[in-house]
């Protein structure tokens, strides 16, 4: 006796919208001892048939973690995907990577965050990120890590 299919994930209901927006600022500590504020602005849409939301992130970081003295204003262009995960959905990850500029100076990163959705119809979510750069304008020698926390709110 053969078993049945396997199903396929439950689709979204029809009144809950495909767009995800995501606002998730916290500071970020790096090679200072002073922090950079972030102010991370998601934009996306839910995959078909999947439980994450791929989409662009807009970053603006002000402060000490940057590096360089040039650092004091930094802007982010990730593409970034983000997923809930947990018996009862209360998890939150996403992963990005793409390009930084510390006014004209590039580098390349990637930075992923974990953390605890709450409230009711969880949309507030409290958590930590990692972040890895590398300053391929001052030929580092290294990528260079930066760690933060977060709060702040998700409509995925």
């Amino acid at each position: 006796m053969s078993s049945p299919p396997a199903s396929a994930p439950a689709p979204a209901p029809a009144n809950q919208s495909r767009f995800v927006f995501a606002f998730l600022p916290g500071p970020t500590f790096g090679l200072s001892y002073l922090p950079s504020v972030n102010l991370p602005f998601f934009f996306g849409a839910r995959l078909k048939h999947s439980p994450w939301a791929l989409g662009f992130q807009f970053t603006g970081s002000f402060g000490l973690a940057e590096r360089y003295i040039s650092g004091l204003a930094t802007h982010r262009y990730h593409i970034t995907a983000l997923t809930s995960f947990g018996a009862r959905g209360r998890g939150f990850a996403s992963v990005g990577g793409g390009l930084a500029v510390r006014m004209f100076s590039p580098m390349v990163e990637v930075e992923g965050r974990v953390g605890f959705r709450f409230g009711s119809s969880r949309r507030g979510i409290v958590g930590g990120q990692v972040r890895l750069g590398y300053d391929f304008a001052h030929r580092e020698g290294a990528p260079v890590p930066q760690v933060g926390a977060f709060i702040g709110v998700c409509t995925f």
